[in-house]
């Protein structure tokens, strides 16, 4: 059983040869919306694992999935928390608030 990581380039390549057969490495690229070396990176390595072969013909190239035993592991990306981004100015302003609203003349409070 192999394990890809969830997330990933490698997932997403996987999951388009299993819903998608024939496709050839120019139709992958385009769907993927990715760079040329990007992709030749990930076929590289799985054509070397063994996941998929590469039947070359005169005018294209076609990716035919080898194994199907596939294993999607860890969270998806709508699982994860996100993550509180304040930018420095943001926290700033917020102190400025703060101390404007405490030194205000015509708070009642303050009286």
């Amino acid at each position: 059983m192999l394990e890809i990581k969830k997330g990933s380039l490698q997932e997403r390549v996987l999951r388009i040869l299993l819903d998608k057969y024939p496709i050839t490495v120019a139709e992958l690229r385009e769907q993927l919306g990715i760079s040329k070396g990007s992709l030749e990176r990930v076929i590289k390595g799985f054509v070397t694992r063994g996941i998929i072969t590469l039947d070359v013909l005169p005018d294209s190239t076609y990716i035919r999935l080898q194994r199907r035993d596939l294993m999607f592991i860890g969270r998806h990306e709508s699982q994860r928390r996100p993550l509180k981004h304040i930018k420095q100015k943001d926290r700033k302003a917020k102190l400025k608030k703060k101390i404007k609203k405490i030194n205000d003349p015509y708070d009642i409070m303050y009286q």
